[in-house]
């Protein structure tokens, strides 16, 4: 029989025991910390820190955003300020062990509160709470040291006080505090909103209705938009919100976090996500469900947040879970016992086929490294701008460096942009379309703002013309280069300590070495003083290198043995290998495995296998190399020494044509693949004159 829908308050909790096998209780609330990274894994944290260090330090929460340069009239919208703080209390008491325990701590109470919300007094919740268990691994990697993990106990807790407050009106003030306290720990107090629409909508619903708690819960949904303007921050506390919602465009397309569903990586989490949508439609198609519109408003909601951008999926299962876990219950009592253990086995077996993939994924490394352990963070870059910038420097950066700047820097020095994303879409979009990919906008922001100190990531931005640009440009000096991270500095009187302590003189910031090549006879007009120069600045670089960036040092050695001892890459000489190249192998192979994927450094590699006679070896650091730079023309070089070596004439004759064209944008190549008789920069000149033509 079904029961009467006064029967069937959404969210209905009572405090007495319930019937729920408790170990499912534990093991949902233990799976959540331990599918949980137990290390720093997210640079945003960084911020929240920076952030939180500043107000506590000032005493005040900053109406402009005093770290970056870029719009410095844009009024500062955080209405992350509180929790900002405590994340930075929390690691000033105890470091990063502290915050990795107050995060677990979150988490846990999240998912308790989840589970609270989901009770019933008369029913087991054992099928409802296991589906709880398999949807937990879409929201594994986004357990991390963030102020969203706020929303994931605000939102049960807001739910767990709504039904009090159906029972008892004096519960209202509770609740006017609690939207208070949401609204300057995370923007998702507009959440809150959602919930308090869903218990109006089911209390209306009822058939004998509660007039009072229709009226407090109408109040109290009018209220909530006052209550996020209670920061002190007041109306601006929205800013954020707005900006976000009209720029979800721009997000998405220069975000990887914010991409849609469908737009992302296939993981066992989007598994996890598809299963908890299909079973929650499902769950409202039995008549003692189909009245339930608020526990359905919930839903939606959730799975809107969900496939919109899955990062959200933690806050959306906590919101719309417990509705779920309800709808589960009610019908499932009404079945038989053997249906019951049937079902209870097969969420019970699909929980785990979900969770041990996420288990070993989130602590067995793949996913991301502990986060001050990344060796591709640019934690040193940020140190060396905190130790060595001048005061007051402003800084074109890069975008995902923005956070360990500002965190090691603190206010020494301003940034252009950073993921806060509190410089609005626009400002965003500008940046990645416009003034990275033009020098003429680069120069002319360095211009408007003047900008003293300019920063590239080598993986992504050597190869592009802002690089180029900063690489040959005479007003721009390279001061730090770690094999992933360079830093620029231009020369304007504020950088010369800078400049003059820690310039290279020959080095550049890129992961290739063909610029320090040079005809392998000294030319006559100068006797050699000219290159012989420049090996001695070049031997004086190769020490700063070595304390900087060892294995890029380990890449030019190599390198340079390769040269050496034979022709430089890709070209394959006759005859047996020199005994050098088995140590130039040994250096690149080391340098591969530390520096970013580098289509040059990968190449070297397969040369030196090949001039070893490593064919396997070769093979597959050349399978390696055309799936990342498919159309590289050094590794398509190298595609067609080798099959001129082997004697296939016509692929060696079609590959040239392929890599002919991009010969005119990188004169070393054409340099080397001409046949010209060439050395290192750090090889002494031989004497004489250039026998390229045959003569003695």
């Amino acid at each position: 029989m079904a029961r009467a829908p006064d029967q069937l308050a959404v969210l209905a909790v009572d405090g007495q025991k319930s019937l729920a096998p408790t170990w499912i209780a534990l093991c949902l609330v233990a799976a959540a910390v331990v599918i949980s990274p137990w290390h720093l894994t997210d640079q945003d944290t960084l911020s929240n820190l920076a952030i939180g260090r500043f107000i506590v330090d000032s005493g005040t929460v900053p109406s402009r955003d005093p770290f970056t340069f870029t719009d410095p009239t844009r009024p500062y919208s955080n209405p992350e300020w509180l929790a900002d703080v405590l994340w930075y209390s929390v690691y000033r008491a105890s470091g990063e062990p502290g915050i990795v325990v107050f995060k677990l701590a979150l988490v846990a109470l999240g998912w308790f509160l989840a589970l609270r919300l989901s009770q019933r007094r008369d029913q087991n919740c054992a099928i409802g709470w296991l589906l709880l268990l398999a949807v937990l691994p879409a929201g594994a990697t986004r357990f991390v040291e963030r102020n969203e993990l706020h929303a994931c106990w605000l939102v049960p807790l807001y739910g767990l006080l709504l039904n009090r407050l159906r029972q008892d009106r004096r519960w209202f003030p509770l609740l006017v505090g609690l939207g208070v306290l949401w609204a300057n720990l995370h923007a998702s107090f507009v959440v809150g909103w959602i919930v308090v629409a869903a218990h109006l909508v089911d209390a209306a619903m009822e058939r004998s209705r509660d007039r009072k708690a229709l009226l407090s819960l109408a109040a109290l949904l009018v209220l909530q938009p006052v209550l996020g303007m209670a920061s002190p921050q007041g109306v601006h506390n929205f800013d954020q919100l707005i900006d976000h919602a009209r720029g979800v465009a721009v997000y998405s397309k220069f975000i990887v976090e914010w991409a849609q569903l469908e737009n992302s990586e296939a993981t066992t989490g989007q598994l996890s996500i598809h299963l908890f949508a299909i079973v929650g439609l499902l769950s409202f198609l039995p008549g003692t469900n189909r009245r339930r519109i608020g526990a359905l408003l919930l839903l939606v909601a959730g799975l809107g947040m969900a496939y919109r951008a899955p990062r959200l999926f933690p806050v959306a299962a906590v919101l719309a879970g417990p509705a779920v876990v309800e709808n589960l219950d009610l019908w499932f009592s009404q079945r038989s016992r053997q249906t019951r253990r049937i079902a209870t086995v097969l969420i019970s077996a699909a929980a785990m086929a979900l969770l041990l993939p996420a288990f070993f994924t989130v602590h067995s490394g793949k996913t991301r490294p502990g986060l001050l352990a990344s060796p591709s963070s640019p934690r040193r870059l940020a140190r060396f701008v905190a130790d060595h910038a001048p005061d007051g420097s402003l800084l074109l950066n890069t975008y995902n460096a923005g956070p360990w700047l500002i965190w090691e820097a603190g206010q020494r020095i301003q940034i252009a942009i950073d993921p806060r994303n509190n410089l609005g879409a626009e400002q965003l979009r500008r940046h990645f379309e416009q003034v990275v990919l033009d020098p003429a906008q680069y120069r002319a922001e360095v211009e408007r703002f003047g900008v003293n100190l300019a920063m590239l990531d080598l993986y992504g931005d050597q190869s592009t013309p802002v690089s180029r640009y900063l690489g040959q440009a005479a007003e721009w000096r390279l001061v730090f280069l770690d094999g992933r991270y360079a830093l620029f500095a231009r020369t304007v009187a504020k950088n010369e300590s800078l400049i003059a302590a820690h310039a290279y003189r020959v080095l550049q910031a890129r992961l290739g070495f063909e610029y320090l090549l040079r005809p392998a006879i000294d030319p006559a007009e100068d006797g050699g003083k000219t290159q012989r120069a420049e090996s001695a600045e070049l031997s004086a670089d190769l020490q700063h290198l070595r304390g900087q960036a060892p294995a890029l040092a380990d890449a030019l050695a190599g390198y340079t043995l390769l040269v050496a001892e034979g022709e430089p890459p890709p070209r394959l000489p006759p005859g047996p290998p020199p005994r050098a190249t088995t140590r130039a192998t040994e250096l690149l192979q080391h340098a591969a495995q530390k520096l970013p994927p580098s289509a040059h450094i990968l190449m070297y590699l397969a040369t030196a296998w090949e001039r070893q006679g490593k064919a396997e070896a070769r093979a597959q650091v050349m399978a390696v190399a055309r799936y990342t730079f498919p159309e590289d023309p050094a590794l398509l070089a190298l595609d067609a020494e080798l099959a001129r070596k082997h004697g296939d004439l016509d692929m060696a004759a079609k590959l040239q044509a392929r890599f002919r064209p991009a010969l005119a944008g990188d004169p070393w190549l054409a340099m080397i693949l001409s046949g010209a008789k060439l050395r290192m920069l750090s090889q002494e000149p031989r004497e004489g004159r250039n026998t390229d033509d045959g003569s003695d």
